[in-house]
């Protein structure tokens, strides 16, 4: 059985040019007037000389005519264009058996200094985490969302010490999201307010930033700003009940196009964080000489210390 195309990518003003050139049987990269620089994604201004240095062009596609143990960083490949549509084709790479040498490796770039604010006492030293709490935890336990929330809310701000009138602040991770991904992004900031009867003086959610933990900074800036005093901050999955019928639905599934960030990514089977972040991983492998054993580690470690909590799922040691 075939596996099903994966959504093909929406044809924007400012990346329409490089699907329609990949139908044509062309790579056409974008470049900067200026300074020369090649821009991938397309943007409307250059990242070199704008608004911050690209240490080189790099696109999400699939390497193909190879197998996966094969792979390395720097090897020769040429591309290659696979229609997909009357107006769209996706570039694929292949190894290139013409070229003499492997290219040498990239000189790595200096790390810019991080930046730090002059004041003597951190914005993040004016807040802490005075209580936790947690809802029943287990598969398809056919309960709303907003129930689990309101049991993991209530336990969090009796560990504290506190009761409902004392909250003022609220937080989330992600947020609302539609209809694309039931059961991943919880209720809202708006309907957790009503159903604990919250009286408010901030409140926040979004997807950026570095997932559950940025909520956890929001708060905590806004504590340190003196918007509020006691936030309560709340991420709430689902998805075992709310897909339980047809099975887990996948970023993109169900769409004819996707477009933004996903039309680069989602078209070449780049599914989910897990493959993104695999990028990365590799690349720190390459460069930094982490083995596989390395990232085991973690996974083990994780495991070992959720084992410690009473309520875990998951309790058996990996290996």
């Amino acid at each position: 059985m075939s596996l099903p195309r994966p959504p093909l990518p929406a044809l924007e003003p400012e990346s329409e040019r490089f699907w329609r050139a990949c139908r044509e049987g062309r790579l056409e990269i974008s470049r900067c007037r200026a300074c020369g620089w090649y821009v991938h994604p397309p943007r409307p201004v250059c990242p070199r000389c704008h608004l911050a240095e690209q240490a080189g062009l790099r696109l999400t596609t699939n390497l193909v005519g190879c197998a996966p143990d094969d792979v390395r960083i720097g090897m020769p490949v040429r591309v290659r264009f696979e229609p997909v549509s009357d107006e769209i084709a996706l570039p694929l790479f292949e190894p290139d058996p013409t070229a003499a040498t492997s290219p040498p490796p990239p000189i790595p770039r200096p790390v810019a200094p991080a930046i730090r604010p002059s004041d003597a006492e951190r914005l993040e030293r004016r807040a802490i985490i005075s209580g936790v709490g947690q809802s029943q935890i287990g598969r398809r336990l056919l309960r709303t969302d907003l129930d689990l929330t309101c049991e993991a809310a209530l336990r969090a701000i009796a560990d504290a010490g506190l009761t409902p009138a004392d909250i003022d602040g609220l937080a989330c991770y992600p947020g609302p999201m539609g209809a694309g991904a039931p059961g991943f992004a919880g209720p809202g900031t708006p309907e957790v307010q009503d159903a604990l009867g919250l009286q408010l003086g901030w409140h926040g959610s979004g997807g950026e930033g570095p997932a559950q933990v940025a909520p956890v900074m929001l708060s905590a800036l806004a504590v340190a700003a003196g918007l509020c005093r006691h936030v309560l901050v709340y991420r709430t999955v689902t998805e075992a009940t709310a897909q339980g019928a047809g099975g887990r639905v996948g970023i993109g599934a169900g769409s004819r196009a996707v477009s933004g960030f996903a039309q680069w990514v989602i078209p070449f089977g780049a599914m989910s964080a897990a493959n993104w972040l695999a990028l990365h991983a590799v690349r720190h492998m390459h460069e930094f000489g982490t083995k596989r054993e390395h990232m085991g580690e973690i996974a083990l470690a994780g495991r070992a210390h959720a084992a410690l909590n009473p309520a875990a799922i998951y309790r058996e040691p990996l290996t």
